[in-house]
């Protein structure tokens, strides 16, 4: 391992072979300057170790399709869409438990209207993803995004997946609080 100097910050170069659980260990230490010299709190570098655990990590294998579909997507929505564990600490009036049940919403219209001949699955799913924002909608029509029955049950599922995590951690903090 060799360490080089680069702009007041110290960059690490590690050779081949070296084991995942040292590299991100390694980068969770980095930690460089910024224009008042305070060592930045999060970095890339923090996201690429994250990265790696999640990767390291694979589904569990005895999981039905529908559960690796809803952790999946949960992961996709903070990955790909951004929606970082520590933002959604933020909404503490429900806002994903009514996001969940609008997706849930949609799922349940198109099941009825299947059930009662009028739409097949197909023609559902079309309709479905057509709907305007519905009024229980928490957040900007943008992010209203239907895709079908299956598709919407599996959103929701991670929302309230998000939610419940989102419970945890401030139970966890209130916790720690009270133990001080």
């Amino acid at each position: 391992m060799t360490e080089i100097e680069h702009q007041g910050t110290i960059a690490m170069s590690a050779p081949e072979g070296l084991p995942l659980s040292d590299i991100v260990a390694r980068l969770r230490r980095y930690r460089p300057r910024d224009e008042f010299g305070d060592p930045v709190k999060h970095t890339i570098c923090d996201e690429a170790a994250d990265q790696i655990e999640r990767l390291r990590t694979p589904p569990p294998q005895d999981l039905s399709r529908g559960s690796q579909d809803v952790l999946a997507e949960r992961r996709r929505q903070v990955e790909v869409e951004d929606f970082r564990i520590d933002e959604d600490d933020h909404y503490t009036s429900g806002e994903m438990v009514w996001a969940a049940t609008c997706y849930l919403q949609n799922a349940a219209v198109a099941a009825k209207m299947q059930g009662l001949g009028l739409l097949t699955a197909s023609q559902c799913d079309e309709r479905g993803k057509s709907l305007p924002k519905p009024e229980a909608w928490p957040w900007d029509a943008e992010w209203w995004k239907p895709a079908g029955q299956r598709r919407d049950l599996v959103k929701a599922a991670a929302l309230i997946l998000a939610e419940i995590e989102r419970l945890d951690r401030a139970a966890a903090t209130l916790e720690t609080a009270h133990e001080k």
